[in-house]
Formats: C-alpha cells, sequence, structure tokens
C-alpha cells in the first residue's frame, strides 16, 4: 500500500476527475447525471462533512483546483473588493439556489453543470465582473 500522501494524492484527483464528470455527464446524459448527482454525490457529501470532516477538506475538487494554480504560478490575490463582495453575494446565491433546485436544478441538467462549474472558473472574467 502506498503512502498517505500518495493516498491522500489519488484522492483529490479522483475527486477532481467525478467533478469533471459531473460537470460534463449532464450534456452527455442528462437523465442519468442528474441520477447520480441527487442520489449519490449530494448525500455522500454531507455525510462525508458529518462522519469525517477533514475527507471532505481534503479531497474538495474546489481545493484540489486552487492548490494546483497556486502550484503552478496562477495564484490571484483577494483584493479588498472582491473580498466585500463575495459574502454577501454568496448569501444571495444560496437564498436562490436552494429553492431553485426544486423548479430548475432537479430537472435541467445542463442548468445545473453550469451551476457546478461557475465556481470552478479559472479565467479573469469571473474576477472581473466581481
Amino acid at each position: 500500500m502506498g503512502s498517505p500522501q500518495t493516498l491522500w494524492r489519488v484522492a483529490k484527483w479522483s475527486a477532481l476527475v467525478i467533478t469533471v464528470a459531473l460537470v460534463t455527464g449532464p450534456f452527455i446524459q442528462p437523465a442519468l447525471a442528474l441520477r447520480v448527482l441527487w442520489s449519490i454525490s449530494i448525500p455522500l457529501i454531507p455525510a462525508s462533512l458529518l462522519v469525517t470532516p477533514h475527507l471532505w477538506r481534503n479531497v474538495c475538487p474546489l481545493a484540489t483546483l486552487n492548490k494546483a494554480t497556486n502550484f503552478l504560478g496562477g495564484r490571484r490575490l483577494l483584493t479588498p473588493r472582491i473580498a466585500g463582495v463575495t459574502g454577501p453575494a454568496g448569501i444571495v446565491l444560496l437564498a436562490l439556489m436552494v429553492p431553485a433546485r426544486r423548479f430548475l436544478f432537479n430537472t435541467d441538467a445542463a442548468v445545473l453543470a453550469v451551476a457546478i462549474r461557475v465556481p470552478a472558473d479559472p479565467s479573469e472574467d469571473l474576477m472581473r465582473f466581481l
């Protein structure tokens, strides 16, 4: 068996590959992607947070992408302007997206894929928008 660091690295990149599959899946097999996301992924993430909080922290795909871009020299500093906007924007998005699950995200796989993809947007376009 490999070292703990090797196992974590495999888990991180596996979670990232699964996330890419969940983002591209709705465009290829929408019904299957919705079923996998809502029946497997969504229940497993909160369960992992309850059972072993450090597990999700270590394999979170967004954290993996952040570390990868920092390692590759693509680090962006969080400006005070962006920091002041992200907190309230997150609260507004949560208030809008939780009820939208029932009538939008449960039925439209493409919209769900975009909603998953946007937070992982490494481009400067999203940062310019904020």
